[in-house]
């Protein structure tokens, strides 16, 4: 026997259908980075680590997506800002211990860091990053690795840093390595989580600031 839904039903089946396919359009907002290209042409290789199924917007018209981990690269052949955003699952930003990535020099803005699926650590980010200027003033919650992010950069301050929530982050180690002119106040981070903060100013020769609110009874290594 056929059954015919009432018109108003299928409306409201429309409507409800329409709507979470918005809702969830809306929800997925993507990592996006702006890239300064200055000379061409231009390298970038985006460090995308661990779990990785993601889609990556160049900002030149092109469009790729990874399922596999690895220095993601791709050659701009015009000068000028570059948005690219990042949508998807992705554990790891960054090369954690093992340098810098190829065009990080090009890299002005993090304007934000969505809301990727299963993402924990900003491992190696911005090591070497001497042209960031800015990254958001919320940092995920659910990122619990900062090693090494902004291991060898140049400035004094990034804007937005000194408001991150870290109170999740559990791993500090050589977040600072060789920042040898950063000289920001972030002495109002919250550190309660804190596991190993080994080598976090080590050779950061400017640093110069009050941290005596930090808490750091959970650190087990602070070598």
């Amino acid at each position: 026997m056929k059954v015919t839904l009432p018109a108003m039903l299928k409306g409201m089946i429309f409507l409800l259908s329409f709507l979470w396919l918005n809702t969830t359009t809306a929800f997925a907002q993507p990592m996006e980075f702006v890239f300064n290209i200055t000379s061409t042409p231009a390298t970038v290789e985006l460090p995308l680590y661990g779990t990785v199924a993601v889609t990556v917007v160049w900002g030149d018209g092109d469009t790729d997506n990874y399922t596999t981990q690895g220095d993601k690269t791709h050659t701009y052949n015009t000068i000028g800002p570059k948005t690219v955003t990042i949508t998807g699952t992705l554990a790891q930003f960054g090369k954690g211990i093992n340098g810098s990535w190829t065009g990080v020099e090009y890299l002005t803005q993090v304007n934000s860091f969505g809301n990727l699926t299963g993402f924990t650590s900003l491992s190696g980010a911005f090591n070497d990053a001497d042209n960031l200027a800015s990254v958001p003033t919320t940092l995920p919650g659910t990122v619990t690795n900062l090693s090494f992010a902004f291991t060898n950069i140049d400035q004094a301050l990034i804007t937005n840093l000194e408001s991150w929530n870290v109170s999740a982050v559990t791993n500090f180690h050589g977040i600072f390595d060789h920042a040898s002119n950063f000289d920001q106040n972030i002495g109002g981070w919250n550190t309660g989580s804190a596991l190993n903060m080994s080598y976090m100013f080590s050779y950061a020769e400017a640093f110069n600031q009050n941290l005596s609110a930090w808490e750091t009874g959970s650190a087990t290594n602070m070598g």
